[in-house]
């Protein structure tokens, strides 16, 4: 046992020599700063507009066999090249976005296209702009001071165009927003270089994030990113994030450090007394063949505690719950509305089949219009919905309790001939009989029998098909006639009437 200790104590003298030796040869090099995370994504014989699947959380913990519950989807979250640390993006400002490879060739800093595809965010029917657009890059800068960081931006056409690298600060309590760097983005598709350093509260600091935001909803062709006739195209580039900085020197001393090797004994001699963890007694180790002993006392206990992260809970401010939520149309889009909420700064309006997630969307007003078109795609026309609308307030952490309200869109219409006497079958939501008197030449003069409010809509709307045959009507098509009408009497002209 003696000799194990022996042989222990020696292994250690030699291996922290020749620590302080190598710390002694490259005082420069650890004076200069090194990269300690980094998100290089390269874009070699990718396939366009495919996820960057091979850089997700998800893709690592499949290739590590760990189990991944039902469910549960990391394909968004993505993990750095270099270093410990995530990224994540919204283009709603709400649900996360994957990043996918370009469709074209963007042109490197220099202006010369480049020969690999691009890491890209874009907007789409389903993830369409919003003033709350953002990247979240998470990294680990644990032992590095004076740190800094760089990234290369790019944007399509109708992409936006000036952006703002942020990072949280906490003031009385509340979290807000800080500015690390400005960009605006001079040419289209062509990289550009932005560089920033790190505050102190972003270095040494294993959970540091920072953000790239939108400075406004500009695109670069100078159309607004958030018009019904934009949000849903264009794009930005992203690429080549870069962290680096000082590695802190250890606190302790700087030794002087003298090895002596012979038969027996190797010894480490230092000119700053040596710590070791506390023992009740000096402690004397011998071999076990009466050699020249080693001797290996502590006279005092000195205890560093580790540091420790502290995680900072941010206070939710309640906002009022919004109230007299309800639905309505026109004739080419769907629109909700209700009452304005105080200190709120804007809601979320989203569409659910049952606890299923279809669309969201935030906005500024208490009022919203999203197209038939739009809902076409998204929902099954014969079922009912939930509609819910959530207020928020960035600046003070608020957040309010969803209202909600169901709503059947578009509900099956069924129509019949129009003739004297018939009956003519009509739906806006609820299907109701209409009555067709004597009709003069090439007029329908129709009385519709009013519909009571439904679904809280706030007005009420019929639609009036007249066919040829019958035939025509059962199958909808080759109306004669199609007309949108509010009133409950009303007179239907045209020349195809005869």
């Amino acid at each position: 046992m003696s000799k194990k200790i022996i042989a222990i104590l020696c292994s250690l003298a030699l291996c922290i020599t020749s620590v302080f030796s190598l710390a002694f040869f490259n005082v420069k090099a650890d004076s200069e700063k090194e990269v300690f995370c980094a998100y290089e994504f390269d874009g070699t014989n990718k396939v366009s507009k495919e996820d960057l699947d091979e850089y997700s959380l998800q893709a690592k913990m499949e290739a590590e066999g760990q189990t991944i519950e039902e469910g549960e989807d990391y394909t968004y979250t993505y993990l750095p090249t270099t270093g410990k640390g995530v990224l994540e993006a919204s283009v709603t400002g709400t649900n996360l976005k994957h990043l996918s490879w370009s469709k074209d060739l963007y042109n490197d800093t220099d202006g010369d296209e480049m020969t690999i595809l691009s890491p890209i965010i874009n907007a789409s029917a389903s993830n369409p702009w919003s003033a709350n657009c953002y990247v979240s890059i998470k990294f680990d800068s644990s032992n590095y001071e004076e740190a800094e960081g760089s990234l290369q931006l790019a944007c399509s056409k109708k992409g936006p165009c000036n952006f703002v690298i942020t990072y949280l600060e906490q003031d009385n309590g509340v979290d807000t927003y800080k500015t690390l760097a400005e960009v605006t983005l001079a040419t289209n598709k062509q990289f550009t270089n932005v560089s920033f350093d790190l505050p102190k509260e972003l270095c040494n600091n294993e959970n540091a994030e920072i953000f790239i935001q939108l400075a406004d909803t500009t695109a670069y062709n100078g159309t607004v990113l958030t018009d019904e006739a934009n949000r849903e195209s264009g794009e930005f580039a992203l690429n080549n994030i870069v962290f680096s900085g000082k590695k802190i020197a250890e606190e302790s001393g700087e030794p002087t450090t003298e090895q002596v090797t012979d038969d027996a004994t190797t010894e480490l001699v230092t000119d700053e007394p040596t710590t070791e963890l506390a023992t009740d007694a000096p402690t004397e180790v011998t071999t076990g063949d009466n050699s020249d002993a080693t001797e290996v006392s502590t006279e005092a206990t000195t205890e560093v505690a580790s540091p420790t992260a502290v995680e900072t809970t941010i206070p939710v401010v309640k906002l009022d719950t919004p109230t007299g939520l309800a639905v309505g149309e026109t004739d080419s889009a769907y629109f909700v509305k209700w009452n304005k909420v105080n200190n709120a700064e804007g809601y979320f309006l989203s569409i659910y089949e049952g606890d299923k997630l279809l669309y969201e969307l935030p906005t500024a007003e208490n009022y919203m219009e999203v197209s038939k078109l739009l809902i076409s795609g998204l929902v099954d026309l014969k079922g009912t919905y939930t509609i819910e609308v959530v207020a928020f307030n960035n600046t003070i952490n608020g957040i309010s309790d969803s209202s909600k309200v169901s709503y059947t869109f578009g509900a099956k219409e069924e129509t019949t001939t129009a003739k004297k006497s018939d009956d003519v079958k009509v739906a806006k939501a609820v299907i109701k009989k209409v009555y067709a008197k004597k009709k003069a030449a090439k007029k329908l003069k129709l009385k519709i029998k009013a519909v009571p409010k439904y679904n809280n809509a706030y007005s009420y709307e019929y639609l009036v098909k007249v066919y040829k045959t019958k035939k025509n009507a059962k199958k909808d098509k080759k109306a004669l006639v199609s007309k949108q009408t509010s009133k409950a009497n009303c007179t239907i002209s045209s020349k195809k009437l005869k």
